[in-house]
């Protein structure tokens, strides 16, 4: 289908157009430029300071400890038959979730 077929504006015209934009497919396949495709991880590609995604379940009660306004919460946890030591920084609501229950990590190795 062509674009010509949408209703579109003469301002929305031109952007499409220099985006080089010319079909229904076309736009649909568009990423914006800071676009991140996320896919898991396995433990083998673990590289220092390389960013992982990965699907664990939490092996240890959360603990959070406080420094002023900010707080790092620490917990282990269990991928792929390794057990990983996690630092989550600001976000103490980790601590509601059960031992046992899977999460979606993503972060620096």
């Amino acid at each position: 289908m062509e674009i010509t077929k949408l209703k579109l504006t003469d301002k929305r015209k031109q952007i499409l157009a220099s985006l080089n934009l010319q079909s229904i497919k076309d736009i649909l396949e568009y990423y914006p430029y800071r676009y991140e495709y996320n896919k898991r991880t396995p433990f083998s590609e673990f590289a220092d300071n390389a960013t992982v995604l990965f699907e664990c379940v939490i092996a240890s009660k959360p603990i959070t400890s406080y420094f002023g306004r900010r707080n790092v919460t620490r917990f282990k946890a269990l991928y792929e038959d390794n057990e990983l030591s996690i630092s989550i920084f600001n976000r103490n609501w980790i601590n509601r979730v059960a031992v046992g229950s899977r999460i979606v990590i993503k972060g620096k190795y």
